[in-house]
């Protein structure tokens, strides 16, 4: 068993991160954390209001969460558990804790994905995950292949004629 740390931007493009987890590791059976970090406010009203948690629970769109429940079926198993988590960072050694205190193997920076900072505080995961005192991987996102069915191919053709003959 493997717990995993992927940062998430409540993007459904960020879950490509989950999926290059699951090709990285096809053997293993993954517990995953999709984490959002933020920057705690210096703001005494702002501090007075926590948890703030729910100013952002809108965050979790609809299709956030039929994705996330989409991939953990598609899974097969090999997702164990997978859970949305915030955490408020003021010092990098918040995160180290966190990340000790959850028994976490490795954090995840899917390459190529690019990351949305969905609020003013939100803070870029690669600035903290660097300094973490955990290996940090690096996979690729999984390529999709399209492949086209013939009746397509044949109605793109017959499209192509009445294009010409009517033109």
């Amino acid at each position: 068993m493997m717990k995993l740390i992927v940062p998430t931007d409540f993007t459904v493009k960020s879950l490509q991160a989950v999926r290059a987890a699951m090709q990285a590791f096809p053997d293993e059976q993954l517990q995953i954390v999709l984490l959002h970090i933020m920057r705690i406010s210096n703001d005494p009203m702002d501090l007075l209001m926590l948890p703030r948690e729910r100013k952002y629970l809108s965050l979790f769109t609809e299709a956030y969460r039929n994705e996330v429940e989409k991939i953990r079926q598609q899974s097969n198993g090999q997702i164990d558990s997978i859970y949305t988590d915030f955490l408020y960072l003021g010092i990098q050694r918040v995160f180290n804790d966190y990340v000790q205190r959850h028994n976490v193997d490795a954090l995840l920076l899917a390459e190529g994905l690019e990351w949305q900072l969905p609020t003013e505080y939100s803070i870029h995961p690669e600035k903290v995950f660097v300094k973490s005192t955990v290996p940090v991987l690096r996979p690729s996102l999984p390529t999709a292949t399209i492949k086209t069915m013939p009746q397509l191919e044949e109605k793109d053709q017959q499209a192509s004629r009445y294009a010409v003959a009517f033109g």
